[in-house]
């Protein structure tokens, strides 16, 4: 509302300043001004004219500067890097002020994970920071966490008992799809990781 912009002048009513809108909102509004015979307002009129005006160019500016940190849907949305941001089916974490993001890495390999849980860092929930591979996969043939296996839907609490990061996930093992479906469960010191596998079942 007008209101709460901070106009609070008797001379300029809520009501008159929604008159003075809608008429910047008419089909010729840029043609018009309160001195060129088009108007039939109170003179008082044109002081909310020209309060409205020069609030109208705050909020433009205040837009441009929300644009500068913003993301769009359906478009890429870049970490710090300048990079999309990979985290896939994720889950945030706010800890200590700080939210992080963790998800799926995913490659042009399709669901399979070739690098691991990705981890990012904000303090707005729209500008995040890279903070590198969380719970990395390995190349240990037959492990749980071999290069190639799926690994879906991260995510990870702080146990304030234990002063861990636990985080819990699906997990395939590599070439065997959803009939060795089961969680896993790893831990960290750190929110951003290294995370330790612990054991899947």
């Amino acid at each position: 509302t007008f209101m709460s912009w901070g106009y609070s002048d008797d001379t300029c009513s809520p009501t008159s300043v929604w008159a003075a809108w809608n008429e910047i909102k008419a089909p010729k509004a840029k043609d018009i001004t309160p001195s060129s015979g088009h108007w039939r307002f109170p003179a008082s009129w044109e002081k909310c004219w020209n309060w409205l005006k020069a609030r109208m160019a705050e909020v433009d500016t205040e837009v441009k500067d929300d644009e500068d940190h913003s993301f769009k849907p359906g478009e890429l949305w870049h970490d710090n890097r300048g990079e999309h941001i990979n985290a896939h089916g994720g889950g945030v974490l706010l800890h200590n002020g700080k939210f992080y993001w963790y998800g799926e890495h995913k490659s042009s390999h399709g669901n399979a994970a070739y690098k691991g849980v990705t981890c990012y860092s904000s303090t707005n929930l729209t500008d995040w920071t890279y903070e590198g591979i969380a719970l990395p996969v390995t190349d240990s043939v037959g492990a749980d966490l071999e290069r190639g296996c799926v690994i879906e839907r991260p995510k990870v609490l702080f146990n304030k008992k234990s002063g861990k990061f636990v985080m819990w996930f699906h997990l395939e093992l590599k070439g065997q799809g959803y009939n060795t479906a089961r969680y896993g469960v790893a831990i960290s010191d750190s929110p951003t990781g290294p995370f330790r596998y612990l054991y899947s079942q």
